[in-house]
């Protein structure tokens, strides 16, 4: 009886911890990255993008596609993000999350380079090979497709880091400059 309602328990500990894992936070700039690894497809043979640079500057063309067919205008690739976009995608292969390794908040990437926001988002995935997938998967999420669409955000920048196993894993940073 005992072991039973110790498993029962046991269960009911990983579910709980499974639905607290997945369950969307109150600030939509700052939605759970997406996790869900990609279905098995075929790589088009026009996706192939020899460097880290030309996969994420695909990805931000790409963003930028859907932004414009919504009306919105284009975000700008900043490339003073690059370093904070590259820090998160790292870090994202360590604690897949939107908190930092060190258990502090992914916003504080901005504060650390002295940077002040307005507004800041960031959307996460890994496992994806290709920009398209990576983006229709993002948009195919209801926050990450949120980020994307937003008019709060004027510039962008994607991290792109592969480990040693060969999955990537992207951050793309959404950014306003808090205004004088």
């Amino acid at each position: 009886m005992i072991k039973k309602n110790i498993s029962s328990f046991v269960v009911f500990l990983i579910v709980l911890f499974c639905v607290a894992m997945n369950t969307v936070s109150a600030d939509a700039c700052w939605e759970q990255g997406l996790n869900v690894a990609p279905a098995d497809t075929e790589l088009e043979q026009s996706e192939s993008f020899d460097t880290p640079a030309a996969f994420s500057a695909e990805v931000i063309r790409l963003v930028n596609v859907e932004r414009t067919n919504n009306g919105l205008v284009a975000l700008s690739e900043a490339k003073f993000l690059g370093d904070l976009a590259q820090i998160r995608a790292q870090e994202s292969a360590v604690l897949f999350a939107h908190k930092r390794p060190d258990g502090r908040s992914c916003s504080t990437v901005y504060s650390d380079s002295g940077l002040t926001y307005r507004a800041a988002g960031e959307n996460l995935a890994y496992g994806y090979s290709t920009p398209s997938e990576l983006v229709k998967a993002w948009m195919d999420s209801k926050s990450h497709r949120e980020n994307i669409l937003s008019k709060n955000f004027v510039h962008t920048k994607v991290g792109f880091y592969q480990n040693e196993n060969g999955v990537i894993y992207c951050s793309m940073l959404f950014y306003t400059p808090q205004t004088p």
